[in-house]
């Protein structure tokens, strides 16, 4: 069988000051997904952002299925690979932590999906 891949926005650029749902995207028929984190600023004293790669078998009950290191700075995240997906899939940020009114400036974060 011809493996065949799918690109898929999770959350969209821009500065983010608040608490980040990125999309629900539906990827129960794909066996392989990499995710990609791309920062391209950050303000404020001392900004932090901790995302969270969820699943859920209905769209409305999420469970962590891997925690993204620690963003601080402009930088370009090494993938995070997953294998056991579920049903839905979406990436979720608490508030970004810091003082001075914190911001997070995403380029984006899009998913390889392979069947």
């Amino acid at each position: 069988m011809d493996r065949k891949s799918l690109t898929k926005t999770f959350v969209a650029s821009g500065a983010k000051t608040g608490v980040v749902e990125g999309a629900t995207i539906t990827v129960e028929h794909y066996t392989e997904i990499s995710l990609f984190f791309r920062c391209t600023a950050v303000s404020g004293t001392s900004p932090t952002m901790d995302f969270k790669v969820q699943m859920s078998p209905d769209g409305s009950n999420w469970h962590t299925v891997s925690s993204v290191t620690q963003i601080t700075a402009a930088v370009s995240l090494a993938p995070v690979q997953l294998t056991n997906i579920g049903k839905y899939m979406r990436v979720y940020a608490a508030a970004p932590g810091g003082s001075s009114t914190p911001t997070v400036t995403m380029a984006d974060i899009i998913g390889v999906l392979k069947n």
